[in-house]
C-alpha cells in the first residue's frame, strides 16, 4: 500500500505555492487529502481531495501533515498560538513532529473518518523501519544542509537545530 497524505494549510491561498509539490507527490500517494478554509479558487488535481473548512472550526486553526503507509510515517501536527491574520513572519505555532508509528496510525485513523475515507488498512505490524529510517535520514540530510548554508534567520537556524536534537535524531537511533 501507498502513503496517505493529509495536510492543512489553514486557508487554500497559502496551499496554492504548494500546487507543484503536491501534483508529483499524488503521482505517487495511495490519496492525498487537502484541509484549509476555500479563499481562493484551488485547481483539480488527480488524485487530490480538497476538505473545506469554515473559519471557526478548529482545524482551520491547525497546520498539519499527516503521511502514513507501510514505508514512512510522520506527523507534524501545529496549532497557531498567534492569529491567521498576523503577517508571516510574526506567525507562531505549538506542537509536535513525530515518526512514531503508533501515533501517527492514530492520526491516520482518525483524518481516515473525519474525511469519510476507506480504511487504508496498514496494520502497524506491516511497517518497514528499514524504509523509515531511510526516509528520516534523508529529511535529517536535507535540513542540515540548509542550517550549513546559512541562509536562514537565526532564530530559524536555532529551531531547526533544536528539532533535529529532539526529533529526528531520536527517530534515526530507534
Amino acid at each position: 500500500a501507498r502513503t496517505r497524505i493529509f495536510s492543512a494549510f489553514q486557508r487554500m491561498s497559502r496551499f496554492l505555492p504548494q500546487i507543484k509539490r503536491y501534483q508529483k507527490l499524488a503521482k505517487h500517494a495511495e490519496s492525498i487529502y487537502v484541509f484549509g478554509v476555500p479563499d481562493v479558487p484551488v485547481p483539480a488535481i488527480s488524485n487530490v481531495t480538497y476538505i473545506y473548512l469554515e473559519p471557526h472550526m478548529q482545524l482551520a486553526k491547525e497546520w498539519f501533515l499527516v503521511s502514513y503507509g507501510k514505508d514512512y510515517a510522520s506527523a507534524l501536527a501545529t496549532e497557531e498560538i498567534t492569529h491567521i491574520d498576523s503577517p508571516n513572519e510574526q506567525r507562531q505555532f505549538k506542537g509536535i513532529w513525530t515518526f512514531d508509528v503508533s501515533m501517527v496510525a492514530i492520526l491516520e485513523e482518525w483524518l481516515t473518518r473525519t474525511v469519510d475515507a476507506r480504511p487504508l488498512l496498514v496494520d502497524e505490524s506491516q511497517h518497514d523501519g528499514q524504509s523509515q529510517k531511510q526516509f528520516i535520514q534523508r529529511i535529517y540530510t536535507r535540513i542540515n544542509k540548509r542550517l550549513d548554508q546559512k541562509t536562514l534567520a537565526t532564530e530559524t537556524n536555532e529551531q531547526l537545530t533544536a528539532m533535529l536534537h529532539q526529533t529526528i535524531e531520536p527517530a534515526l537511533h530507534a
